[in-house]
């Protein structure tokens, strides 16, 4: 005899199993065949086997294996497949396997069947063998005490140690297949949705939200091996719920994608405190421009006044001199309330720059203008560096002096009378940079993280040359975001002075624009694209369609997000260039409703906007873009980027 085996049987009636009864029978195997897993549980108790095969006739094997491993540790189990069992045996195997991992599965008609079954019995023999040998020996495992111990790392890496995480775990854990339905569901889902797994079961996973087009486009990412995360919405017992979804592909052994899995976390408690966080500053803001305006109510009668006491005090040199403090005190205060505007515009979006190319030495000789009489009153030696009138940049001039006027006032401010402030200006091929730096009070290390921040202000010192709001330098920070750039404050410590760099885009003289380009130039991409640019902006739309045409790819040009979707839908391009900021529909819908259009492939998104802090480049890729471009625009790093989705179509 070859071996005791243990068959798990449906029905007697079966003509398969009665064959392959007859087979194993006729390969010299012992076979004891059951009907149900009590009975065979009953028998091994007595019996020197710990292999167990269970025939194709029975539907749901899973269930009496993980049964009988519970209560007999140590069997091996044989699944007998047919061919129409498989796929789906191995996807419920991925989560409810029996524990230990002591199986394998073999289709029933397999030439090398009677091979794997004596393997399987072979192991057995040496697990008995052993376990015998240790209780001859009497020997006495300590039990783990730490949890690096072996037995702990087992148990982590046990199926029921992780069942256990999953079932438990507070997250909703949701599995689906190809086709979008649910495999596994565990108790946080069931909370989540309020469903339970046999209900879920029912219906699609993606009808499950309030928008199934964003789930869906999540689970078409995984399916073709991306991870994404998203945002979305559901409602359970009449409550709106917010959640934040990380989506990944499920694979089998073969490393075949077989479905996904997604890991939901209720925010829905974050979401209502952003909400509340949103409407207290919106207030906030609307406070600021309310006061702001009230106070300048006031200011025109008090200049009025002021002149008319100016004319009628020249005989006295007391009333004289008060006239003139109170002249400069109302155009302080002036200035202030000007900044209150400022910031308020600036939150609300109420700011349009306009763009004009300006040299870097005009922003500094205005912004030196502005700032000099508070330089001169403190005695402070100013130096500003030689620069080329080739450095430029493409923004509002009146804006960015303001920047640096602000940043030379604060300098000014804060350092010691007949102190010194420098003004240098770089530049490299793509940015500008205009460093303002002091020998002044300088900043410690939570000063400096925080200095940009409205309303923040260093501690006052007994010769500070004038107060303040603290809004200064936050107002520097919104603007230069504005324009594309960024700003950053450096200091080695209280009393060691400041340095403030401001990066801006550079903007090069006309017929430069890409004489410098490293790559291509304008060359054939290796595989010409079909693109669509989408922006309101009639010049702006041609213009880039001009040069990504001129560059050999076809375009189109929509100014209508409508239009184009229309036209999409017709035929879908390779990569869309998208503008954030458009009527109807904007760049974040209009993504996503592309995404949602049925097609063979997933065209590349790309945003083009004017807004580049991270959480602009998160919302972008919630809404389904690939890149997200800062504008203004630099053309060679959208035709590099171009260059590389063109690759990718060729590989």
């Amino acid at each position: 005899m070859r071996g005791v085996l243990h068959l798990l049987r449906e029905s007697h009636d079966a003509a398969d199993a009665d064959a392959l009864e007859r087979r194993l029978l006729a390969h010299g195997f012992d076979v004891r065949v059951f009907q149900s897993a009590e009975a065979l549980a009953e028998d091994l108790r007595a019996a020197d086997s710990c292999v167990v095969c269970i025939a194709p006739d029975v539907v749901q094997p899973l269930p009496p294996a993980r049964w009988l491993a519970r209560h007999l540790p140590g069997l091996r189990f044989v699944f007998l497949l047919d061919a129409a069992q498989e796929v789906a045996f191995r996807k419920q195997a991925a989560y409810a396997a029996p524990a230990g991992g002591r199986w394998t599965a073999v289709n029933a008609n397999a030439a090398d069947l009677e091979a794997r079954i004596d393997d399987e019995l072979a192991r057995s023999r040496q697990q008995r063998k052993l376990q015998s040998t240790l209780t001859r020996m009497k020997l006495q495992l300590p039990e783990p005490r730490v949890p690096d111990s072996a037995e702990y790392r087992r148990l982590v890496a046990s199926d029921r140690y992780l069942a256990s995480v999953l079932r438990h775990a507070h997250d909703a854990i949701v599995s689906v297949d190809r086709r979008g339905n649910v495999i596994s569901w565990n108790r946080g889902a069931e909370q989540l949705f309020g469903l339970t797994l046999e209900q879920a079961q029912r219906r699609p996973f993606v009808a499950l939200f309030r928008q199934p087009e964003a789930a869906k486009s999540a689970l078409d990412a995984c399916l073709g091996g991306s991870f994404r995360t998203t945002g979305l919405e559901l409602e359970h017992a009449g409550v709106i719920r917010h959640v934040d979804g990380n989506f990944g592909p499920l694979q089998d052994e073969e490393q075949h994608i077989v479905g996904a899995v997604a890991i939901l976390r209720d925010n829905t408690e974050r979401h209502h405190a952003e909400e509340e966080l949103r409407a207290n500053s919106k207030q906030k803001d609307e406070f600021l421009a309310m006061l702001a305006h009230e106070l300048r109510n006031p200011l025109a009668p008090i200049r009025n006044a002021t002149q008319i006491l100016g004319m009628l005090s020249q005989q006295d040199p007391r009333a004289q001199q008060a006239t003139q403090i109170i002249a400069r005190q109302t155009d302080h205060m002036a200035a202030l309330i000007e900044d209150l505007l400022d910031v308020a515009r600036v939150t609300r979006g109420a700011v349009v720059l306009k763009r004009e190319i300006i040299p870097l030495t005009q922003i500094v000789n205005d912004a030196v203008e502005q700032a000099r009489s508070l330089i001169e009153s403190r005695r402070h030696r100013l130096f500003v560096s030689d620069a080329s009138d080739a450095l430029q940049v493409a923004g509002d001039r009146k804006r960015l002096t303001q920047v640096l006027a602000n940043l030379l006032v604060n300098a000014a401010k804060y350092t010691p009378e007949g102190g010194e402030v420098r003004v240098e200006l770089s530049g490299d091929e793509h940015h500008v940079v205009i460093a303002v730096s002091d020998n002044g009070v300088g900043m410690d290390a939570a000063l400096r993280a925080r200095v940009f921040d409205l309303f923040v202000q260093a501690e006052r010192t007994p010769d500070r040359a004038e107060g303040g709001l603290g809004i200064g330098l936050a107002l520097v920070r919104s603007l230069v975001a504005m324009h594309g750039g960024a700003v950053s404050a450096h200091s080695e410590g209280p009393g060691k002075g400041s340095r403030f760099e401001v990066r801006l885009p550079r903007a090069r003289p006309a017929g430069e624009q890409f004489a410098t380009a490293p790559s291509r130039g304008f060359g054939a991409p290796a595989h010409p694209l079909h693109l669509m640019v989408v922006d309101d902006s009639e010049d702006s739309a041609q213009t880039l369609g001009i040069l990504l045409h001129a560059s050999g790819h076809h375009v189109d040009v929509e100014t209508d997000p409508r239009s184009a979707l229309v036209r999409a839908q017709r035929e879908l391009p390779d990569a869309f260039i998208l503008d954030i900021g458009m009527p109807h529909i904007d760049g974040y819908e209009l993504a996503r409703r592309i995404r949602s259009i049925p097609s063979g492939k997933r065209p590349v998104l790309i945003a083009l906007t004017g807004y580049g802090h991270q959480s602009d480049r998160e919302r972008a890729q919630s809404a389904g873009f690939d890149h997200h471009l800062v504008k203004p625009l630099e053309p060679e790093k959208l035709l590099q980027l171009l260059d590389l989705v063109s690759m990718a179509h060729v590989d």
